[in-house]
């Protein structure tokens, strides 16, 4: 796997206990957008016109977009690690340096508490930020729902949807950068690893704790 990016954020601080260092990982960050879009096509007024709110549109959710992965690295939530973990795992991807570990403290098949911590690219950061908001309090499956529409969504298998996504549909325009796809699921495939689903990114160790 090659993924291409900016050079490495500064690492984010290893984490104290129960969420205890919850730190900032980088004061400044910069997130690379697109290009600008292509002027409006030639043609009658409509279809300028229409080309020109569709440019309007790109650049307003990338502006969003942009906002969304600069907080989360700035300020990860539920970063740092669990004082009594039941499941944990790590990803890792040896080829951009990005290596995140996941912990959960699951209760009655639910995510009762959840944190992470690691280093990483600011997508990484970021996803796996929202990761943790977005499945704390869930069951196992809806977790595993959430997981597959993401997964979907930023390969081009299926349409944002807010609905379905809530928070997490900001970061859909990851998938217009094929080389950091990977950068945004690792932290997701390292929660399906830790409550025990297969994934095929490279991991150093998943496991259920006694």
């Amino acid at each position: 796997m090659s993924v291409a990016g900016p050079p490495q954020d500064a690492k984010a601080p290893s984490g104290g206990s129960d969420l205890a260092q919850r730190g900032s990982v980088g004061a400044h960050i910069t997130v690379a957008g697109p290009p600008q879009d292509a002027k409006a096509p030639s043609g009658g007024s409509d279809l300028a016109q229409r080309g020109s709110v569709g440019a309007h549109m790109t650049a307003a959710a990338d502006l969003l977009y942009q906002e969304v992965v600069v907080e989360h690295k700035r300020a990860p939530r539920h970063f740092g690690k669990l004082a009594a973990p039941t499941h944990e795992a790590r990803g890792r991807n040896p080829q951009c340096g990005d290596e995140v570990e996941v912990q959960l403290r699951l209760q009655d098949g639910r995510v009762a508490d959840i944190a992470f911590h690691g280093q990483g690219c600011a997508i990484c950061i970021a996803s796996s930020s929202m990761m943790t908001e977005a499945v704390l309090g869930r069951d196992l499956e809806a977790a595993r729902e959430l997981q597959r529409r993401f997964r979907a969504v930023l390969t081009g298998h299926a349409e944002p949807d807010p609905a379905a996504l809530g928070k997490l549909v900001s970061l859909s325009g990851v998938c217009r950068y094929p080389s950091r796809i990977k950068c945004a699921l690792l932290g997701w495939h390292a929660l399906m690893h830790a409550i025990g689903e297969g994934s095929d990114a490279p991991f150093g160790a998943s496991k259920a704790l006694p």
